[in-house]
């Protein structure tokens, strides 16, 4: 390590080390190549620490269609994925910042810019989406608008996923707990690809909380 810098985020905090500690590439797209780790983490979600926006379903723009188990048309007309640190971690470690969960201790190239959605650019002009923590939890919510045959029609929220994730360098994993099951992810840029059986879902990240 060549240098020390100090926590940007909470609970996240920043070591910044030299290009030969780092591996990847920023346009790779990677899906449950990471080991989630839950056995480290416990106490459910905690504080949160990222947000996507949905940007695109089945690699259509919002709003998006489809057709309920009723009959009834549904339009898909905005999301969130959302990551949260756990509440408690097995380890920790001193950084400048004082003494922070390790899996929210992350290293990042010197010489690299942090977006304030993340988003690290390093100096040859790659860039990778850094989550604060390697491992914690996730959900998936999507704001669906539904009309019905009869000509009523709502607004519902519904959860699309929810579970653990592991992290790192352009790899996300999810341990998802069996809401539509089968659910992987995969990053490129500050985008988040989540595909789930016969549909695929794009986030892309915001600034930071």
């Amino acid at each position: 390590m060549k240098s020390l810098r100090a926590s940007l985020l909470v609970p996240l905090a920043l070591i910044a080390c030299s290009p030969a500690d780092t591996v990847g590439t920023s346009t790779t797209e990677i899906s449950n190549a990471v080991n989630v780790d839950s056995t480290r983490m416990s106490g459910g979600p905690g504080v949160l620490i990222a947000h996507d926006s949905l940007t695109a379903v089945d690699g259509n723009p919002l709003a998006c269609c489809g057709v309920d188990s009723g009959s009834a048309s549904v339009q898909v007309t905005a999301g969130l994925l959302k990551f949260y640190a756990a509440v408690h971690y097995a380890d920790s470690m001193p950084t400048p910042a004082g003494w922070r969960p390790a899996s929210c201790v992350q290293g990042v190239p010197n010489n690299s810019h942090l977006g304030i959605n993340n988003l690290v650019t390093l100096p040859n002009g790659e860039n990778y989406l850094l989550l604060p923590c390697s491992t914690g939890y996730y959900k998936v919510t999507l704001t669906e608008q539904i009309s019905y045959p009869d000509g009523s029609s709502g607004v519902r929220q519904a959860t699309l996923s929810t579970g653990a994730y592991g992290w790192q360098r352009d790899a996300l994993s999810l341990a998802e707990q069996a809401v539509v099951g089968h659910a992987t992810a995969a990053m490129s840029g500050a985008t988040i690809t989540v595909t789930v059986p016969g549909h695929r879902y794009q986030f892309l990240a915001l600034r930071r909380p």
